[in-house]
């Protein structure tokens, strides 16, 4: 092999770690949406639509668990099943929580069955993540106690 060759193979490692450095160190965040950064496990700052730095193995995007019920129709039924969605980028749109029939009690204490829907736009990305542990599950039970 020679020393040419072991430097042939040291400039290929070489050029392949500066490739995968320079392909996990931009991010685009597209319109509409925000991604969380967090640097050796802290905030650090939040990424707008654009393109970004991350310093790879320090800047880490904030992953985002979320898990909620949503509710699909069919003719007269329904079918409800339960959504989990992990992702590293905050959709900033409006959104639409579909609770399905709720049964609910009105003043004159008559009970009566509504269909409630719910929209939400998140409005501060860094508290919908890190003050909340799950922003679609809390905002659905905030929203059933109050129609109760």
């Amino acid at each position: 092999m020679g020393l040419v060759g072991g430097l042939c193979f040291a400039a290929l490692g070489l050029m392949l770690f500066a490739y995968i450095f320079v392909s996990k160190s931009w991010v685009i965040v597209r319109h509409g949406s925000t991604m969380l950064v967090e640097r050796f496990g802290q905030f650090h700052k939040q990424c707008k639509p654009g393109m970004h730095f991350l310093i790879p193995f320090v800047d880490h995007p904030r992953k985002v668990h979320w898990r909620y019920v949503d509710v699909r129709r069919a003719g007269n039924s329904h079918e409800t099943y339960v959504v989990r969605k992990t992702t590293s980028v905050i959709d900033l749109r409006e959104h639409v929580l579909d609770f399905g029939q709720q049964l609910v009690i009105t003043k004159d204490t008559v009970n009566i069955v509504i269909d409630a829907l719910l929209y939400y736009q998140i409005q501060d990305a860094r508290l919908a993540a890190l003050k909340i542990r799950n922003l679609p599950d809390a905002l659905e039970l905030l929203t059933q106690a109050t129609l109760r």
